[in-house]
């Protein structure tokens, strides 16, 4: 027998009640049925080749998150060849123009930091429903934390349940131990996604962007975010939920970026800005 689940979650496997019968069906007995079997559904780690969430530009020298390392981003200017440069360095063209050893100059540009606030407040709606955003915002958490990682973008993750927690993004360890973290968690902070905001409001002056990642909109939360543009910090607005909330998402300008998920629609087309909703 093979069970297909569709979200994340716990989950019991079991059948509802043992009938027994005669070949006649004149007579009937009922069972207990065996033990329950309760079934633990790991979240997907989806992987996506560009976030619509950064301002990333085609042109690595003027993008605001490069994805090449800091030590391969090239600049214009050519030196002499020293001793010990890697071949892969030398401008072929320019060292037959010149008639010697020329190599690209490479500069150090360091990274910039990205926060990813996670909204794990109570989801509001009949069953389906909360699975159903509980296990989008778990996933849309892990893909993105996944492209930072690969992308080598330094970055920390802020969630709160009952307790506030802030887990840098650095190796591959940390993603494990969120992965980890994120199979079992659960929707039972206390705070909301602008009050997590609005603890994190000092730290933002060290970060470049902020991607909070929400089921809610509120009054707070935009006035939490605009209160961040003026730390000039790049903010973007995931929501996951239902068109109930249209005329909340369009209260944004457009120095905010807002990307809109809704129950039905596969996260990454809307992660990649390909076939989602961008406001």
């Amino acid at each position: 027998t093979f069970i297909h689940c569709l979200y994340r979650g716990s989950y019991q496997v079991g059948i509802d009640q043992v009938l027994i019968s005669d070949f006649l069906g004149l007579f009937r007995m009922k069972r207990k049925p065996p033990a329950v079997l309760n079934i633990q559904v790991l979240p997907r780690v989806l992987r996506i080749e560009r976030l619509a969430a950064l301002p990333t530009d085609e042109d690595v020298k003027r993008s605001a998150f490069s994805l090449l390392p800091a030590h391969d981003q090239p600049d214009s200017d050519l030196r002499r060849y020293s001793e010990g440069d890697s071949l892969k360095l030398v401008h072929w063209k320019a060292t037959a123009r010149q008639q010697e050893l020329l190599v690209r100059r490479y500069t150090e540009t360091p990274k910039n930091e990205v926060l990813l606030l996670i909204d794990l407040s109570e989801v509001q709606g009949d069953a389906l429903t909360r699975i159903i955003v509980e296990d989008k915002i778990v996933e849309c958490a892990l893909a993105i934390a996944d492209y930072l990682l690969r992308n080598r973008i330094p970055s920390e993750v802020f969630y709160t349940s009952k307790t506030g927690h802030c887990a840098p993004l650095r190796h591959r360890g940390d993603f494990d131990a969120l992965y980890s973290k994120f199979s079992t968690i659960s929707f039972d902070s206390p705070a909301s996604v602008s009050e997590l905001l609005n603890h994190e409001i000092k730290l933002l002056t060290t970060k470049d962007h902020c991607i909070i990642v929400t089921h809610t909109l509120s009054d707070e939360l935009f006035q939490k975010c605009y209160q961040a543009l003026e730390l000039d910090v790049g903010i973007c607005v995931i929501y996951i939920g239902n068109d109930a909330n249209e005329e909340r998402l369009h209260r944004f300008d457009n120095r905010i970026t807002v990307l809109r998920i809704l129950k039905e629609q596969e996260i990454t087309d809307v992660l990649e800005a390909g076939r989602g909703e961008r406001l």
